[in-house]
């Protein structure tokens, strides 16, 4: 019997310890809290692009920012590090949109 407590103090335990609490927040900021190298790459970009909104994102000890933009119907996401270097693109595209 006190093996099979044990057995159960220590499974619950191990669940527990393996669960990570992710501490990410998205601040809403305005274009001139941006990284100037980041508002230069989203500048002269050569699209058309609506509703502007700039986030700064904290995810633990590692800040990044990112624009967000509308253009010709897509949501678009561009993130960069600290420095305003480019770390990734996101483009949102419906199902129908994707071939198979």
């Amino acid at each position: 019997m006190r093996l099979l407590i044990f057995f159960i103090l220590i499974s619950g335990l191990s669940m527990l310890n393996a669960q990570e609490v992710k501490q990410e927040y998205e601040q809403k900021i305005n274009a001139q809290q941006m990284p100037a190298e980041a508002l230069n790459y989203i500048e002269n970009l050569k699209i058309e692009k609506q509703k502007m909104r700039y986030y700064k994102e904290i995810d633990g000890a590692v800040t990044s920012f990112e624009s967000k933009f509308r253009s010709k119907g897509y949501l678009y996401s561009v993130e960069f590090n600290e420095n305003g270097m480019l770390e990734d693109v996101e483009v949102e595209v419906s199902k129908d949109e994707m071939s198979s």
